[in-house]
């Protein structure tokens, strides 16, 4: 395309008739370009598509593999609080304070805001 340019001035300078001859040619060679520059467009778009795809799968992966580890997280808290609620419960422990299971309550409630 620089070159038929190119010739296009020097023929402007030195043989102006032929102006329109070179002018065709250099159209069609960007329109040559143009078509393919489209022809490549549905590729592209494709590409982009399965980039996005597997950026959204990459993501979605990682939110799961987090949220099973919360899970594993709560349940593991949550086995030794029962464990612990047993343990009181075969010793015979009796409840000294009125507000003593609220605040295990409580307690369980910012272990797992913790967690989170």
């Amino acid at each position: 395309m620089l070159l038929s340019f190119l010739e296009l001035v020097g023929v402007m300078g030195l043989n102006p008739p032929l102006v329109s001859q070179k002018l065709e040619h250099l159209t069609t060679l960007y329109l040559n370009a143009h078509h393919l520059i489209n022809e490549y467009r549905p590729h592209q778009a494709r590409e982009t598509l399965i980039t996005m795809l597997e950026e959204q799968v990459q993501r979605k992966r990682a939110e799961v593999e987090g949220v099973r580890r919360l899970a594993g997280r709560v349940e593991q808290l949550m086995g030794e609080l029962g464990r612990e609620a047993a343990a009181v419960n075969e010793g015979g422990e009796e409840k000294k304070e009125e507000g003593r299971w609220e605040d295990e309550q409580r307690n369980v409630w910012a272990a797992l805001e913790e967690v989170m």
